[in-house]
């Protein structure tokens, strides 16, 4: 295992400053999301390391300023070398796997929660405008808006009452997970079909297009120039090679 420190959930938590049940969602999510991988020991039990409790940190800022739990999310590819998930888990996952309906369950819940909590600021922030720039010009709208708000409050306890009902089946859930596999293998597949053929392609350059001069009688080839071909190349015929890869 990485990393010097290690913690199960209850002293990991103390070390975020946050409510256990708090922290086990946080993370919850990102496996779910097949974001994020937590280590187990010998017994299945989860183990945190400094690798998480830097994730958890980052994650307790962003709450803490407000942002929403997916622009959170989708911040940490950036910014931390998240842990891949085992080769053995993610091979077996879409038979095997038992799908934890309580964190599904928890994960709707979490998302409609903030769905709701953006609407509501955003409208919430318009209305101090309204009333600034003119009161009585806009009171049909400052009085529409304030009836939106309302029914979105009201919008969000019905969909919270049904998050039983309209939660994914294990068949869906499944499937789903299948299918994210599939497209992550197909993506690796074309990714590195392109970087082959673009190696090739630079291969082909005359030597005077590959080479930089170093000293006086020694030429070495431009690295920087040829992972810059490389990732040009790959970024401009990347989705019409994943098209045929679709198609096939």
């Amino acid at each position: 295992m990485e990393g010097n420190n290690f913690w199960k959930i209850s002293e990991f938590s103390k070390q975020l400053g946050k409510h256990f049940t708090t922290t086990d969602n946080w993370f919850k999510q990102l496996e779910a999301k097949k974001i994020h991988y937590i280590m187990r020991d010998a017994t299945g039990e989860k183990v945190y390391d400094d690798l998480d409790l830097q994730i958890g940190n980052f994650i307790r800022r962003g709450r803490e300023e407000g942002l929403p739990m997916r622009v959170i999310q989708d911040q940490l590819a950036e910014r931390f070398d998240l842990r891949p998930f085992p080769i053995e888990e993610l091979e077996n996952m879409a038979s095997n796997e038992i799908v934890d309906i309580d964190a599904v369950k928890m994960l709707f819940t979490e998302m409609a929660k903030e769905i709701v909590q953006e609407e509501s600021l955003l409208l919430k922030e318009e209305i101090p405008q309204i009333i600034k720039s003119a009161m009585e010009p806009h009171q049909e709208q400052l009085t529409s808006m304030i009836q939106q708000l309302k029914t979105i409050e009201v919008a969000n306890q019905n969909l919270l009452t049904g998050i039983e009902e309209v939660a994914p089946t294990k068949e869906q859930e499944i499937i789903a997970r299948e299918k994210r596999i599939n497209d992550r293998a197909v993506a690796r597949r074309v990714e590195s079909k392109l970087r082959q053929k673009a190696l090739r392609l630079w291969l082909e350059k005359p030597q005077n297009e590959r080479y930089v001069k170093v000293g006086i009688f020694r030429k070495e080839e431009d690295i920087t120039k040829r992972d810059l071909f490389v990732e040009e190349y790959v970024e401009e015929h990347y989705e019409d090679e994943l098209k045929k890869y679709s198609n096939k």
